[in-house]
């Protein structure tokens, strides 16, 4: 009876591991597919390195097609995997990965002032800080401004865009730059200090590529700064109708890349129609 159950036991270890490595080996399509499936599997098999990468996979494939539940709930089951491996600068490099692209993703589903939105940006920010504030990752602390914008807590929020701007500025980081900008005028934006407000934007205006600031595009960066600059001239209707126009033909020339997301889009619409009655 022992041995008959510990056969039985091993043969069903045996199975589970080569269950995933069958369907990864014959059925390719399914790394692209289904990511999710066999992040499932290889979980359950205890491979945890095939498994944080399939996660990672099927996260960044659910928000490239705007599920942004199923996004969040795959990055922390990531994340999950991700605790059962050594601490080392590789997983916590692979953690602030997946933090982001949580963070990101609870942005869309809980709020950008949700409060498990700013602990997936603070654990991001301690991550990211760890490992020496990697440039790839300007978002981390552009994302933390964010959370305290929609939190009312401006003050807060305009420190940590000035924070991005020094960081951006001695390292010479032009997308930074934009997103640090952004941020900052955003902020100044909703404190009513508008002629401040108006000297970030144009700057985002002046150093956005969108070719090369391709990636930034999701994070509203340029459209939000276009936005806040007719915003700022609905005040200044005579000074302002001749940078309307300026803004907007230049708005129109790059509008598909920059109208990425839902979202960018209701606000492209929304600047177009304050545009057009100015």
């Amino acid at each position: 009876m022992l041995l008959t159950a510990a056969y039985c036991a091993t043969r069903a270890e045996y199975c589970t591991r080569r269950l995933p490595r069958g369907l990864e080996g014959h059925s390719p399509e399914i790394t692209e597919s289904q990511p999710e499936l066999l992040a499932q599997h290889y979980a359950e098999a205890g491979l945890v390195e095939k498994a944080v990468s399939y996660w990672g996979k099927a996260g960044h494939r659910s928000a490239a097609r705007s599920a942004m539940a199923e996004a969040a709930a795959q990055f922390q089951k990531g994340l999950d995997q991700l605790l059962l491996m050594p601490e080392n600068p590789n997983r916590q490099r692979q953690e602030l990965e997946f933090r982001c692209g949580l963070a990101a993703a609870l942005q869309a589903v809980k709020g950008a002032g949700a409060p498990e939105t700013g602990h997936a940006y603070r654990r991001a920010r301690e991550l990211w800080e760890r490992l020496g504030s990697p440039s790839e990752f300007p978002h981390v602390p552009w994302g933390q401004s964010r959370f305290h914008t929609y939190r009312g807590e401006f003050d807060l929020a305009l420190r940590l865009a000035e924070d991005v701007l020094d960081l951006s500025s001695q390292r010479n980081d032009s997308g930074g730059l934009v997103l640090g900008h952004h941020s900052a005028g955003h902020n100044l934006l909703l404190a009513g200090e508008f002629a401040a407000c108006r000297l970030h934007f144009e700057k985002v205006l002046a150093q956005y590529d969108p070719v090369y600031h391709a990636s930034l595009a999701p994070l509203g960066g340029a459209a939000g700064g276009i936005n806040a600059i007719g915003d700022d001239h609905r005040y200044r209707v005579a000074e302002g109708r001749s940078r309307l126009a300026s803004a907007r033909s230049w708005f129109e020339q790059f509008h598909d890349r920059l109208c990425s997301n839902n979202a960018t889009r209701l606000s492209t619409i929304e600047w177009l129609w304050a545009a057009k009655r100015a």
